[in-house]
């Protein structure tokens, strides 16, 4: 399992077949320069902060991931997974809810 820290830059809600995941990305300054990482979410209680608004867009988090590859087509694929987030300190845009349940999706 490998860690990183960031800011929630944006989580996207996702429908593929019955199921529902989210995609998150935060954004990390490396060398004075701004990277940014997309994870895929598909735990439930993870899933569950951001409905909550216990995470939101702007709050620094650090983010505990796994790494996983799959061949298609003769090409390989890489995601990253969340296996857990932890709250490091709330951002400036706490009150805005970045994950609606209905059908609304917000970036930042």
């Amino acid at each position: 399992m490998f860690a990183v820290t960031g800011k929630i830059w944006s989580v996207d809600k996702v429908q593929y077949n019955d199921k529902t995941s989210l995609q998150l990305v935060i954004k990390k300054k490396r060398k004075e320069q701004e990277i940014s990482l997309c994870f895929g979410v598909y735990r439930e209680a993870i899933m569950q902060q951001f409905s909550n608004r216990e995470l939101c867009g702007g709050d620094y988090v650090e983010v505990k991931f796994s790494v996983k590859s799959k061949e298609y087509n003769g090409k390989y694929y890489t995601n990253l997974y969340v296996e857990n987030i932890v709250m490091l300190r709330k951002g400036s845009r706490n009150n805005l809810n970045m994950f609606d349940v209905a059908e609304e999706d917000y970036e930042l």
